[in-house]
């Protein structure tokens, strides 16, 4: 409460020096300075982190290696356990025949079943031992794609002799199970 009486005794201070008309408009000058000088500040930093994230670039092509291997080496329909499901539009638009779990946003996951959703979400955290196990039998995968950012995942696929790494380039890893 000291912090406010401090406030409020600031504030009187300020008041005294105010015109009048000032002093019965204080928050709409208050919200008018708020809007001229911290609202473009936030939309430049906007654009200028938007523009720092593409700077890169965005390719089309950036999973179309390992989508060129599962088309030649797959079957159609063969499910690809991913860990991340921003990687969906990019594999499916390279090669729509494989059956990936996770499309567009993992929460229509969880609304076909919650279960299903939170045994995907506890391999994905690299917090399930049997992992290779409940891949292959509970969702039917037939391989597992990894971005080589997700640590917890490859924690434990790279102890595990069963998962047979079939193709790698700069972003991704692709096991058959």
């Amino acid at each position: 409460w000291a912090s406010l009486a401090k406030i409020k005794e600031l504030w009187q201070g300020v008041a005294e020096v105010l015109p009048d008309f000032l002093k019965k408009r204080w928050l709409g000058i208050v919200l008018v300075g708020y809007l001229v000088i911290l609202v473009p500040f936030g939309l430049w930093r906007g654009i200028a982190t938007a523009h720092d994230s593409l700077v890169p670039g965005f390719t089309s092509s950036r999973l179309l290696g390992v989508s060129q291997y599962l088309r030649e080496h797959g079957q159609p329909g063969e499910v690809v356990f991913q860990v991340d499901w921003s990687t969906f539009p990019l594999l499916w638009y390279h090669n729509p025949h494989s059956y990936y779990l996770t499309g567009l946003d993992q929460t229509f996951m969880y609304e076909a079943g919650p279960a299903r959703y939170w045994e995907w979400l506890a391999i994905v955290r690299g917090e399930r031992r049997q992992a290779y196990e409940l891949m292959r039998d509970k969702f039917g995968a037939r391989y597992l794609l990894v971005e080589k950012r997700a640590a917890a995942v490859l924690l434990w696929v790279n102890r595990d002799e069963r998962f047979k790494r079939v193709y790698e380039d700069l972003d991704v890893l692709l096991y058959q199970l």
